[in-house]
C-alpha cells in the first residue's frame, strides 16, 4: 500500500469533467484514533518519530496480477525511524475505521490480492519488485503478512514487510521498511521483534 498526500491523475486534453484531486480526508472516527498510535518511547530501540497525523491513502493494486484495488481513503499514521543511510529502518503504523458492513469485502479484496501476487516479480517504472506472502501470526480478527522486495536476485535492496490486521471496524497496517534486511547492517530488526511491536500496538486500540 502506498501513502501520499495527493492522488496521481491522468488528465486528457479537452476533457474538462475529470479533475485531479487528493484522496479524501479521514473520517471523524478515524481521526479520533490518532491518540492510540504508537510513540517512539513505546517502541524504544532507538526509534525516533518523523511524522504523526493524517494522510491520504492513494491505493493501487498490490501487483499487476491483482484484480482489485482498495479505494482511496483517509487514515491516521505515525512514522518512526532509526539508523541512517544503508542501515536505516522505518516503521509506520496506519489506522483506518472502515464503514460499517464493509470490512468483510475489504479484507477479502486484500486476501485475494495476496494470493494473486504471491511469488510474482514485475517492473514498476524501472524498479524490479517481488512480493512474497508470509504465514501471518494469529492477531486481531484476521491478519495478513507479506514482503515486497525491491531489486532482483542479483541486487536486492529496500524491503517492505507489511502486517495488516482487522480489529473490529479498524483496519491496522504496520509497515517495516528495512534497507538493512539481508545485509550486515546493524539496524535491521527480526520478524519476532516486529510482531511484538504489532501486538503491543493492537493491545492499545479501543474495542
Amino acid at each position: 500500500m502506498r501513502l501520499g498526500h495527493g492522488g496521481a491523475c491522468l488528465v486528457w486534453v479537452l476533457v474538462t469533467l475529470a479533475a485531479c484531486s487528493p484522496p479524501p480526508p479521514p473520517s471523524a472516527e478515524t481521526e479520533a484514533l490518532e491518540q492510540w498510535l504508537l510513540t517512539a518511547d513505546e517502541v524504544g530501540a532507538g526509534f525516533r518519530e518523523t511524522y504523526r497525523g493524517t494522510a491520504g491513502f492513494d491505493e493501487g493494486k498490490l501487483c499487476p496480477s491483482a484484480d482489485d484495488a482498495v479505494p482511496e481513503h483517509g487514515v491516521v499514521k505515525v512514522d518512526l525511524e532509526r539508523g541512517s543511510d544503508s542501515d536505516r529502518v522505518e516503521l509506520s503504523e496506519i489506522l483506518w475505521v472502515v464503514e460499517p458492513g464493509e470490512m468483510d469485502g475489504l479484507f477479502a479484496t486484500l486476501e485475494a490480492a495476496q494470493l494473486a501476487c504471491d511469488g510474482r516479480q514485475w517492473r514498476d517504472y524501472g524498479d524490479v519488485k517481488t512480493f512474497t506472502a508470509v504465514a501471518a501470526p494469529d492477531l486481531g480478527d484476521g491478519c495478513l503478512a507479506g514482503r515486497l522486495q525491491f531489486g532482483d536476485d542479483s541486487e536486492q535492496g529496500w524491503q517492505e514487510f507489511t502486517v495488516t490486521v482487522r480489529h473490529g471496524d479498524i483496519l491496522a497496517e504496520f509497515i517495516l521498511s528495512d534497507e538493512a534486511a539481508g545485509s550486515s547492517g546493524g539496524a535491521a530488526i527480526s520478524d519476532d521483534e516486529f510482531y511484538a511491536i504489532v501486538s503491543g500496538a493492537l493491545a492499545r486500540l479501543p474495542d
